[in-house]
Formats: C-alpha cells, sequence, structure tokens
C-alpha cells in the first residue's frame, strides 16, 4: 500500500480507550454495512399462478420476474421482491449508510435525494393512495393539502430518526449530531404555484457554531445562497461568495 492510500485511511489516535473504540466502531460499521448489504440484494420469491396473466401489469406493480416455470399446464409467474421496496426502509437504510460512514470517518460529507421531484409514489403506509407529484398540485383542496401535509410529515420522520441516530454517537466532548450542519428542505415554496420564495429549509447540529432552536424569518428576496455560504463559512471553508449570495447570515 502507497503512502497517499495509506494518508486515505482514518488513524487511530489518542488513549487506549479512545483507540479501542475507534476500532470497536470500525468493526461495527463493518458488521452493519454487511447487514444492509444482505437487506439490499435478498430477494423474496412470491409464486403467482394466473391463465391470463398481464406480465407488463405484474411486472410493474408486484416486482421483477425472476422465473417462469410450467406446471400442470398453468404457467407460474415467480415475481421478487427486494426489501428495499419499502420505501421507508429504503430511507433509513440510505440515512444509516451516511451515519455509518460518519461515524467512522469514511467521509464527513453526503449529499441525498429523499424523493424525485415529480414522483408518482403513493405512500399507503399513512393513508394516502394518491400519487405524490399529482397531489403536490393541492389547488384550494383543503382534502388533498392534509393528506400532502402526511407525506411531508412522513418523510420529516425519517430525518428526525437519522438526527436520533448521529446524536446517539459520541464524539469529542459532544455528538455526531453536534459537529454536523445538516441542510433539510426542498427547491419549492409552494408546489402548486411552483415558486421558491420564501422557501422553508431546516438546519439541523451545532457544527461551526450554529445557534440552532430558533425560528428566523427571512427578508423577503433573501437569496438562498446566502445559507448556503453561512454553511460552508461555519465548516471551515475560505468562501465570499457563492453563486447570488448577498453575504453569510448572522444569526444563524
Amino acid at each position: 500500500m502507497s503512502e497517499e492510500q495509506e494518508s486515505d485511511l482514518p488513524i487511530a489516535v489518542g488513549n487506549g480507550e479512545s483507540q479501542g473504540r475507534f476500532i470497536s466502531e470500525h468493526a461495527d460499521f463493518l458488521r452493519e454495512h454487511h447487514k444492509i448489504y444482505l437487506l439490499l440484494t435478498k430477494t423474496f420469491i412470491r409464486p403467482i399462478t394466473h391463465p391470463f396473466l398481464d406480465t407488463a401489469d405484474y411486472l410493474l406493480n408486484d416486482g421483477p420476474l425472476v422465473d417462469v416455470k410450467i406446471v400442470a399446464n398453468r404457467l407460474i409467474f415467480y415475481l421478487g421482491r427486494t426489501a428495499s421496496d419499502d420505501f421507508g426502509e429504503l430511507l433509513d437504510i440510505q440515512f444509516e449508510m451516511i451515519a455509518l460512514a460518519f461515524q467512522t470517518g469514511q467521509t464527513r460529507i453526503a449529499t441525498m435525494r429523499m424523493v424525485k421531484e415529480a414522483s408518482m409514489r403513493t405512500y399507503p403506509v399513512v393513508n394516502v393512495d394518491e400519487a405524490f407529484h399529482p397531489l403536490s398540485h393541492r389547488g384550494e383542496d383543503p382534502d388533498k393539502f392534509e393528506r400532502l401535509v402526511r407525506i411531508q410529515a412522513y418523510h420529516t420522520d425519517r430525518l428526525n430518526r437519522f438526527a436520533k441516530r448521529l446524536a446517539s454517537v459520541k464524539e469529542g466532548n459532544g455528538t455526531l449530531l453536534d459537529n454536523s450542519i445538516i441542510l433539510y428542505g426542498s427547491n419549492m415554496a409552494n408546489s402548486d404555484l411552483h415558486n421558491n420564495n420564501p422557501l422553508p429549509q431546516l438546519l439541523l447540529g451545532r457544527g461551526g457554531g450554529i445557534k440552532g432552536g430558533q425560528h428566523l424569518a427571512m427578508p423577503k428576496d433573501t437569496p438562498h445562497a446566502n445559507l448556503l455560504l453561512t454553511m460552508v463559512q461555519r465548516a471551515g471553508v475560505n468562501l465570499d461568495k457563492f453563486s447570488d449570495s448577498t453575504g453569510p447570515l448572522a444569526d444563524v
């Protein structure tokens, strides 16, 4: 292994106790990563018999076709479903991979898109059978708005689980969450109008001296880039301007 390769690896420093914790965390990382791999690659086989089965429709709704057999002059389609078809489970797995990477020093930077903008996903887990994107164009319908809130609350709950996971990891004099700067939000304010002002954003963690515990209403037309500039400066990056920023946000 070259010196350059070695320098890319996290190194245990400090007393014996901290070194032991470091090694234990990496062992935990390998075990959890293996569990995630098995979960994502496992296939559950479920036979479906039908003399005139609409294959395309079943493949769309029930998973990939993994086998076909002829039994007693009937076609049996074996449709596989991976565990990642459970959307909530998939989100939790992705968040857990980020947490493990942060915890073991594999990286301290991550970007995750929770759901694509024009998603046609439904959310039966919160009793919403309408597709997300059409529901976001709710008009003035209060019932549609209530269902949209249910979906967004579900998304936010997944982030809450991630934040609690980071808060459970001790790091230095605080926790992994204390040492993080996490931005959560959307690219739209009112999805029905397709506008982006005012744009609600949530900032988690206290990395770089982020105050937290506040609700700040920025003046109208404050560039979103001001928040991004604030984040990178608090992270120790020497940057005076980003995109259309007009300056960092002093109150954050």
